[in-house]
């Protein structure tokens, strides 16, 4: 009997330590190839050029409806108008919408990669990850500071915990493998001159994304760099990485 009491012991002791490893395990920045619990998109109805508005509505509803029938999707949109009609054009396409969020966002979020919602995960849990933001008044006619809040604005609906960087970096700027994360020293450097070194850029980088080594691109020869993100260039490096179109965000 005592013998069994100790092996009972033995075994809930080794089960306690197995649930303190799991509860204590990092978050990290995973792959797009980690399994999603959902994609997050955006769409809106305020692009410059009319033609063009049709153009980024009509690819969003295509791969909606290619996706949504193996993960659920989160979509921002601008208006609830606006989420009406595009669910409305979702049905008659015999989408299950049952599977689509939709979720209320004033600003026009044009490439959802940049602002987030970036998620980090520990294989249990999330939270997001929150870099200070690229200013983008110069480059969206009408875009204010409002959009660089967009992951905050998300996490307090959601209840999600935030991890904070004080460097500046846009979510495009940055891809990820399991153990690895790359992105361009130009663009590192432009966003944050004078306020960090690319060394502290890069340790932070690591420590955000739980990552262990960094890939530094020294821009791309015979390539105009201007607003140029390392999504374009990621899959020659990580050849496993798969991506969707207009850059969606997953959790």
């Amino acid at each position: 009997m005592k013998m069994i009491l100790q092996v009972l012991t033995f075994l809930l002791l080794l089960s306690g330590c197995s649930e303190t490893k799991e509860e204590s395990s990092p978050f990290v920045y995973p792959p797009e190839w980690k399994p999603q619990q959902a994609v997050w998109m955006s769409v809106n109805d305020r692009w410059a050029d009319p033609e063009n508005t049709v153009v980024q509505i009509t690819a969003r509803l295509k791969l909606i409806e290619a996706l949504h029938k193996y993960v659920p999707v989160k979509l921002l949109t601008t208006s609830d108008s606006l989420s009406e009609a595009f669910l409305s054009d979702l049905v008659k396409m015999s989408v299950d919408t049952s599977r689509i969020t939709t979720i209320i966002y004033p600003e026009p979020t044009y490439f959802l990669r940049d602002p987030g919602p970036i998620f980090l995960s520990n294989g249990t849990d999330l939270k997001m990850a929150n870099w200070l933001g690229v200013d983008t008044t110069e480059v969206y006619t009408g875009s204010s500071t409002l959009r660089k809040t967009v992951d905050d604005s998300i996490a307090v609906r959601f209840g999600y915990e935030i991890e904070n960087s004080p460097v500046r970096y846009d979510g495009g700027g940055i891809d990820v493998n399991n153990h690895s994360a790359m992105s361009i020293k130009d663009y590192a450097l432009e966003h944050n001159e004078g306020r960090f070194t690319i060394e502290e850029i890069e340790k932070e980088i690591l420590r955000l994304y739980g990552k262990k080594q960094m890939i530094w691109l020294e821009g791309v020869p015979l390539v105009d760099t201007e607003g140029l993100k390392v999504e374009n260039y990621s899959k020659k490096i990580f050849p496993r990485q798969s991506y969707y179109m207009f850059n969606v965000k997953r959790n």
